[in-house]
């Protein structure tokens, strides 16, 4: 199926659209700007990327909490997949696009197959609102998705509403988590150690190119 980007007009209520939430405060702008388009989305809660389990549950409550506080329907995974998700994400760290790619994949994918078997329309996800993410790549992939599982991938690019989904979140008193999701992402936010080995492993990149680059002179 082709992609759908902002061709439902306003007050047209025909598309069903399948709304992934990656948390609750990356919801609170995406929500607001279908909304203001007309569309009235269903959340669908499957992030097996989340760790350990205490964060996953308060991030599935807090998208509960946000979903009740603006009356949208949410349709929840409450399955706990740490070790399919660590299976996967090592396997996925010797590829070349790594395991963010993996996770980008697999989310999208259970979402274009919820949509598909539940006659949605089309899928999105809140993904698209964060400026920290690939978001090339996210849309590809879900462009690719939509075709293989038969349903439309409804893209917009959420990511000029940042700041806006921020005060929001805070307006509405969520959980605000401080790392992506998986285990990996917070030793990334909280190593010290990987943060000096990551800065050092930057300098000999550069000073590689540099002799290469006085080399070739």
């Amino acid at each position: 199926m082709a992609n759908t980007k902002q061709k439902q007009k306003k007050g047209d209520v025909s598309m069903k659209l399948l709304l992934h939430v990656c948390c609750g405060p990356c919801a609170c702008y995406p929500v607001k700007k279908l909304r203001e388009a007309g569309i009235e989305p269903v959340g669908y809660f499957f992030n097996p990327n989340i760790h350990p389990y205490k964060e996953w549950e308060t991030r599935l409550r807090t998208a509960q909490e946000f979903a009740a506080k603006v009356k949208m329907e949410l349709a929840v995974d409450e399955h706990y997949r740490l070790r399919d998700f660590l299976r996967r994400a090592l396997n996925a760290e010797e590829t070349p696009t790594g395991r963010c790619a993996m996770c980008y994949a697999w989310r999208l994918e259970e979402t274009a197959k919820f949509a598909a078997a539940h006659g949605f329309t089309a899928f999105t996800s809140t993904l698209f609102y964060s400026i920290y993410q690939q978001h090339e790549l996210m849309q590809e992939t879900a462009a690719a998705l939509a075709k293989k599982c038969q349903v439309d991938f409804y893209y917009t690019d959420f990511r000029p509403g940042w700041q806006e989904g921020i005060d929001l979140s805070k307006e509405l008193e969520l959980y605000r988590q401080a790392y992506c999701g998986c285990i990996f992402s917070e030793e990334e936010r909280y190593s010290k150690e990987l943060r000096r080995e990551r800065k050092r492993a930057a300098k000999e990149r550069k000073r590689l190119a540099a002799t290469e680059g006085t080399g070739n002179k």
